[in-house]
C-alpha cells in the first residue's frame, strides 16, 4: 500500500465521528454542486457545528396621552387639563388682586379650550364670591390667540362690602357638560380710613372702638390704633381715651 494511503488512513482514524460525517458530506457536495457554491461554505461550521438561536429585537409599548382619564367634575388647586368634546379645558387664573371694602373692584379671570375640535359654546362663571361682587355677562368675552386655542374671560365686578378671605370657584363648561372647577383665593381688606379713634377699620368712631380701648387700658401694646394706642406711645392710657372722646361719632 502506498505511503500516502497509510498516512491518510492514520489521520482518518484520528478523526472523531462528527468530523468523519462532515468530511463525507463535503465530498458528496463536491460531486453535486459547482465549486463556486462549495467555496461559500464555512468548513468550521461543518467540522464544529454550534447551535444558534434567533435574536428577537426588543419591543416597546406605545405611550397614549390624553387630557384626563375620564371627563368628570373635579375640584383642583392647580392648572389641570381635562378631556371634553375632543378639547382640553383648563382655568388659567391662579389668584385675584386684593379688594378693599367700599372701593370699586374689577378683576378679569381666564380659561382656555384647546384642540382640533374647539367647542364654540363654552361657558365661564364664578361662585362663592365676596359680598358685593358679581360676574356681569356683559364683561365676558372670547378670543382666539392661535394654535387651536380659544380663550374665554369674565370679570369679578362690584363694590365689596365685607372684609375677609374667600375662595372663589371658577367654572368652565362645554356643550357636553364637561366641567372643570378651580378654586382661587381672594382677599377683601378693611377700608382705609385713617380716621383717628377708629380701631376696627369700619370708618366710624363709636362704642366698638371704646371696647377695644377699655380692654387694653393700662397695657403695653404694639399695633398702634388697632389696639387703641392712638398716640403711638405703645401704651393705652388717658391720652388715648381723650383722643377717642374728641373723635366720637365721626365717620370717614
Amino acid at each position: 500500500m502506498p505511503k500516502y494511503f497509510k498516512n491518510w488512513s492514520r489521520h482518518w482514524r484520528k478523526l472523531g465521528f462528527t468530523q468523519k460525517i462532515s468530511f463525507v458530506i463535503l465530498v458528496t457536495l463536491l460531486f453535486l454542486f459547482p465549486i463556486s457554491v462549495i467555496l461559500t461554505i464555512n468548513p468550521k461550521q461543518l467540522l464544529y457545528p454550534r447551535a444558534t438561536h434567533p435574536v428577537t429585537p426588543p419591543t416597546t409599548s406605545p405611550v397614549i396621552t390624553q387630557c384626563s382619564p375620564q371627563p368628570t367634575i373635579s375640584f383642583i388647586p392647580t392648572i389641570t387639563p381635562f378631556l371634553g368634546s375632543s378639547t382640553c379645558l383648563m382655568v388659567t387664573t391662579n389668584s385675584f388682586i386684593d379688594g378693599v371694602v367700599k372701593e370699586p373692584y374689577r378683576n378679569f379671570f381666564f380659561a382656555e379650550a384647546m384642540g382640533y375640535n374647539v367647542d364654540p359654546d363654552l361657558s365661564l362663571n364664578a361662585t362663592n364670591l365676596p359680598p358685593g361682587l358679581s360676574v356681569p355677562k356683559e364683561l365676558c368675552g372670547t378670543s382666539w390667540p392661535g394654535g387651536g386655542v380659544k380663550r374665554i374671560e369674565c370679570a369679578l365686578d362690584g363694590i365689596p362690602t365685607t372684609a375677609g378671605s374667600y375662595t372663589v370657584n371658577i367654572t368652565i363648561t362645554d356643550n357636553l357638560s364637561v366641567t372643570v372647577i378651580k378654586q382661587v383665593p381672594i382677599n377683601i381688606l378693611p377700608p382705609v380710613c385713617n380716621l383717628t379713634g377708629d380701631t376696627n377699620g369700619d370708618c366710624i368712631v363709636n362704642l366698638l372702638d371704646y371696647i377695644v380701648l377699655y380692654n387694653n387700658f393700662g397695657k403695653t401694646v404694639l399695633n398702634g390704633p388697632r389696639d387703641a394706642d392712638f398716640d403711638y406711645s405703645k401704651r393705652v392710657d388717658i391720652l388715648d381715651y381723650a383722643i377717642w372722646r374728641i373723635n366720637f361719632g365721626k365717620t370717614g
